[in-house]
């Protein structure tokens, strides 16, 4: 810490504060807002000087706007109340908050600290136990300190509040019911009492007004009313009043300007009855003694009279609260009523358009009828009388007319009339009235709140100057006005601090309280219960999806697999079929080769003897013997073998070559049988054989063919295509 900072440490200057913020305006603009230092700097001469574990709490709290954190920062305070000081934090926040580009923003976390605060004192209160009594005590006497600090520190603090800080975020801070506590007290020191001589003087100006409006419809000349000396003085009394009310109307207007108020005055529903009643006094009593009485003078008084009461209504909501509820959910229905109006107007037009084509006759109008239908206003107004239930039946003579009356009656009187009573109940909600009410102050319900309400009294010296009160007290400048104001409250033990903690309240809190733990205890059961049963649902749920994915898993292997012996199948006979074809290739080559060279040898000599077919042996040979083109390297053996058997026959002259008819054609068949494929083709390219001896046997086994000649010596010669 550095010498200076040690110095505000011990005298706690404000000045030498506000030199410290300057020389770290780097950090702050860096968001640097809540450092050991500045805040040791800001309290020091005050007991929050050290900068312990709660501090970093609070400030921590304050960087994340986290509600809960304060609330237990708070409660370890309240432990101790000798280091927690409201006045230390609002004015750490303040001039902490002082670069910021939002004006005001200080407000914001000064309005969560004493929401924070209160919300620990209404917990606590309705508790019996030791613990919760000293915490309830302990965090009254920290309100209680911080108003009194308040008044006797910064007397002018509300209104600086109203000129720097904007309006909404200062209604916000006022909606607390601690800176409430605070402009109680301050109302209470003597400022209300301006407020209640206003109303006073109304309720005179009202009387008079009256009696005079009576007196003046019955007079015939407003001459011979002038030489009245009562009425003479009543007249003036009210005029005077009303030209005071008039002023003080445009008093509040500058007032509202200097604060940049003036769209709160323009918004406000009251201000302008407060205008038409006074200008409208004014411009009425005029206009009596200049033309006297008569038919416009009591039309103009009328709607005159209407005005002045109305703005009784809105001081009488001043001074009760069950008033002030009734004319503000007035108000709020009065808004809502925008959109109801809108459909009544259309479904009056609808059937008044439909009424009148219906019932609208060239003839002239019964006199004696209540209802006319024979002009358009007079369809406008007899629907109007048919929702207050003035009709006649008779009117409605035939089936459509009644039909469409019962339509009309049905939809207004029944439907709308009802969603009009509805709307009154839903908007009739008691928390809803009570944050309104109470967020305006608990006596004063008007909508500018008591922040304007002071601000209308005592900022503008136009206002000082125009209000009777202002003669009555004797001249003051305001800053002396607020002193002596703040003087008055130095105290604490003196503040009136309206906590709403008497006995009732605290049974009826904690009667609520009670019935909210309970609540909040049910419903943490059956939430418990509830997550139970989602969690068991959630595992039930997460075993089926991994059951499922493995079960896919599997699908896909066997799929896989399955496909893998496919295309293994696949290729496999593939080969196969590709080595038979190059098989079948090669045999019919190598016969061909074979043909030929039997041809070269001996082109005359027959390929064999033709035997007699009667032979049993013989045919049965024949049958079983085929030759197929798919025969393999045995078959082309077994032809070699012949030829070379009849060779040395024809050489060595009469050697005779003796095969087995029972084994050789067997062979050959088996032979055949597995190559019948290539059979066929070589049938097809040779043609089908003939014995050049002999009448030939032709066999078929399998799309082979085979000619089978036998000699006497049972010599067979086979061809296989």
């Amino acid at each position: 810490m550095t010498p200076l900072m040690k110095l505000c440490f011990n005298d706690g200057k404000l000045e030498d504060i506000k030199m410290i913020l300057d020389e770290n305006s780097e950090a702050i603009k860096n968001k640097d807002l809540y450092n050991r230092e500045v805040f040791e700097a800001m309290i020091g001469d005050r007991s929050l000087g050290r900068v312990d574990t709660l501090n970093e709490t609070m400030m921590a709290a304050f960087r994340e706007t986290n509600v809960k954190g304060l609330e237990s920062a708070v409660e370890e305070f309240a432990k101790s109340p000798e280091i927690f000081d409201l006045f230390a934090w609002q004015q750490f926040l303040e001039i902490h908050h002082r670069n910021n580009p939002d004006p005001g923003y200080f407000v914001v976390e000064l309005q969560l600290l004493f929401d924070a605060t209160w919300t620990v004192l209404t917990q606590a209160n309705p508790k019996t136990d030791e613990a919760s009594k000293t915490l309830t005590e302990n965090l009254k006497g920290v309100i209680q300190k911080y108003v009194s600090d308040n008044n006797s520190e910064r007397p002018n603090l509300l209104l600086e509040l109203l000129t720097a800080v904007p309006m909404k975020k200062l209604q916000k801070l006022a909606a607390t019911r601690i800176f409430r506590a605070h402009l109680d007290s301050y109302m209470r020191s003597g400022i209300m009492y301006i407020y209640y001589l206003e109303v006073f003087l109304y309720v005179v100006f009202t009387v008079i007004f009256t009696w005079l409006s009576i007196k003046f419809k019955f007079s015939t000349n407003g001459t011979y009313e002038w030489d009245n000396i009562v009425i003479r003085d009543m007249t003036i009394a009210c005029f005077s009043l009303a030209l005071y009310f008039l002023l003080r109307e445009l008093a509040q207007f500058h007032a509202m300007y200097q604060l940049n108020l003036q769209r709160n005055w323009f918004k406000d529903f009251w201000n302008y009855i407060d205008l038409v009643a006074s200008g409208g006094t004014i411009v009425l009593l005029e206009y009596y003694f200049r033309i006297g009485p008569g038919t416009e003078y009591e039309h103009f008084a009328s709607v005159i009279a209407l005005f002045v009461w109305m703005k009784v209504l809105g001081f009488a909501k001043a001074f009760s609260q069950p008033i002030a509820t009734f004319v503000l959910m007035l108000n709020t229905i009065f808004r809502d009523l925008f959109s109801f109006m809108a459909v009544l107007v259309i479904i009056l037009v609808m059937f008044g358009h439909a009424f009148y084509l219906v019932l609208t006759r060239n003839e002239d109008r019964d006199e004696l009828a209540e209802l006319d239908f024979t002009t358009i206003g007079g369809t406008a107004w007899s629907l109007y009388l048919m929702i207050l239930g003035t009709f006649e039946s008779s009117v409605f003579a035939g089936i459509w007319a009644q039909s469409l009356f019962l339509c009309y009656s049905f939809l207004v009187v029944i439907i709308l009339l009802n969603v009009l009573i509805a709307i009154a109940f839903v908007n009739d909600r008691v928390k809803y009235w009570v944050a309104k009410i109470y967020g305006f102050g608990e006596n004063h319900a008007n909508k500018d709140n008591k922040l304007l309400l002071i601000a209308r009294i005592i900022f503008s010296p136009l206002l000082l100057a125009v209000t009777i009160c202002f003669f009555l007290l004797w001249y003051l400048p305001y800053a002396t006005l607020a002193t002596i104001l703040g003087d008055r409250s130095k105290s604490s033990s003196n503040v009136k601090l309206d906590l709403k903690l008497d006995s009732s309240n605290s049974d009826w809190s904690g009667r609520v309280l009670d019935i909210v733990r309970r609540v909040n205890a049910i419903t943490s059961s059956e939430s418990a219960k509830t997550n139970a049963k989602i969690t068991a649902l959630d595992g039930v749920v997460l075993t089926l999806k991994e059951e499922n994915s493995s079960l896919k898993k599997l699908l896909t292997e066997k799929m896989d697999r399955d496909d893998k012996r496919t295309r293994d199948l696949q290729k496999m006979l593939l080969a196969i079929a590709t080595k038979v074809d190059a098989e079948v290739e090669l045999l019919e080559d190598e016969e061909d080769q074979q043909v030929e060279e039997t041809k070269n040898d001996d082109p005359d000599e027959p390929l064999g003897k033709e035997v007699g077919l009667e032979d049993e042996d013989t045919r049965e040979g024949g049958q079983l013997s085929s030759v197929s083109s798919g025969a393999g390297i045995e078959s082309k053996k077994k032809t070699q073998t012949h030829a070379d058997v009849a060779a040395p026959k024809d050489e060595e002259g009469g050697r005779e070559s003796v095969s087995n008819p029972m084994i050789e054609p067997v062979a050959v068949q088996k032979k055949a049988s597995k190559t019948s494929g290539g059979g066929t083709r070589s049938a097809k390219k040779k043609g089908s054989g003939v014995g050049r001896v002999g009448e030939p046997k032709r066999g078929v086994l399998g799309g082979q063919e085979a000619l089978v000649t036998t000699n006497c010596k049972q010599s067979t010669t086979i061809k296989g295509k």
